[in-house]
């Protein structure tokens, strides 16, 4: 069961993509940077204290956007080997404001964690991952003709793929396979639909369309 943070609360939760028991907030619908802070990049200890700098830097920010800014300059900033990032210098302005008057536990991240690099261009929504892990390579090489085909038909969740997939499939086979989709940026959440029983629907990403 993946483990993650919800970087809206900083509370720990099971699954990358779903809701947040805590403050019942949904996933960032960018599944790339939710996958970034799971148990898929780091050890549940970690995950606990990159929780522990979100809930610091929410007591001092009431501003979705410049609580979200904030996270990732202070990460970049700090623990430039694990995160990148690049946001315009009002968001930089803000975020350091923000920052002034917070306290933060440092984080010993292990040796074996790949890097992450995130660039920002417009917003906060273009998340570029610099490796492939080897077991999402070799299930993406298994079922991307499947998955993109099946999602030419219109959005679907997880599940509902491995449905029509085939009932032999497992569905770890096929999580991997969509981490390693949205890493390639072949598909992406479906922005601004709700979910649909509790997991945010997939689709072709826009470059898919052409």
């Amino acid at each position: 069961m993946t483990i993650a943070v919800c970087l809206k609360c900083g509370s720990m939760k099971y699954g990358a993509f779903g809701p947040c028991p805590e403050c019942e907030k949904n996933s960032s619908e960018n599944m790339g940077f939710d996958l970034a802070f799971s148990s898929h990049s780091f050890p549940p200890g970690t995950l606990s204290k990159i929780g522990a700098v979100i809930r610091e830097i929410n007591a001092h920010c009431d501003e979705p956007d410049t609580r979200q800014s904030t996270f990732l300059h202070y990460m970049s900033t700090n623990y430039p080997e694990v995160m990148k990032v690049e946001i315009s210098e009002d968001r930089k302005k803000k975020a350091e404001e923000v920052l002034k008057k917070c306290h933060f536990e440092k984080i010993d991240f292990e040796k074996s964690v790949e890097p992450v690099a995130v660039m920002e261009n417009v917003g906060i929504d273009n998340y570029i991952f610099n490796n492939i892990p080897e077991l999402n390579q070799v299930f993406v090489r298994k079922y991307a003709k499947k998955i993109l085909e099946l999602l030419v038909d219109g959005p679907m969740t997880s599940s509902e793929l491995e449905e029509r997939i085939g009932k032999k499939v497992r569905s770890e086979e096929i999580h991997f396979a969509l981490i390693g989709l949205v890493v390639k940026g072949k598909i992406e959440h479906c922005p601004g639909i709700p979910q649909k029983n509790g997991e945010n629907l997939i689709r072709l990403a826009r470059t898919e369309w052409i």
